[in-house]
Order: C-alpha cells, then sequence, then structure tokens
C-alpha cells in the first residue's frame, strides 16, 4: 500500500479573544467567500446573537457575541489529505 497526497487545501487560521482571556481558534477555506465565511456572518450579527462555529465533521460550538471581544486572524496554512492506493 502507497500513501500519497490526493488533496491539498489552504486554510485560513482566526482566533476569537473572549472576555474571559481564553482565546478559541478556528479555522476555514482560504478561498471561502460569500454568505458562508465567518467573517462575514461575524460582521453581520449583533452583540445579542450568538454566533455557530464548527463543522458535521468535527462539531458545533456556540458562542455569544458579547463573549467576543474582538477577533485576529492567525496563519494560512497549507493542509494536505493522505490516502491510499489500493
Amino acid at each position: 500500500m502507497v500513501e500519497k497526497i490526493f488533496s491539498t487545501r489552504f486554510v485560513q487560521q482566526y482566533n476569537l479573544h473572549m472576555k474571559d482571556g481564553s482565546i478559541l481558534s478556528l479555522m476555514e477555506d482560504y478561498d471561502k467567500d460569500g454568505d458562508d465565511s465567518f467573517i462575514e456572518r461575524f460582521s453581520k450579527l449583533k452583540q445579542n446573537e450568538i454566533i455557530r462555529i464548527g463543522d458535521s465533521t468535527t462539531g458545533f460550538f456556540y458562542v455569544p457575541m458579547r463573549n467576543i471581544v474582538y477577533v485576529s486572524t492567525g496563519d494560512v496554512t497549507e493542509v494536505k489529505f493522505y490516502g491510499s492506493k489500493d
């Protein structure tokens, strides 16, 4: 069995700085745009609303907007997916 790269993509890291001093990190596809991107959803919410973060693979968590002090961007990282050739 030979492992090879079958897919590569780039992801953008975002850091949510919370009121209690903790930092929540999340990543999404770098080239994601439109209404589904994190920044687009984040910018449209009001302080009394809750943002859903995550996906069906890793699960979701829900964050009240009023608990987020600010959002910073992190690195853009190349992610490689490996598989076997059978």
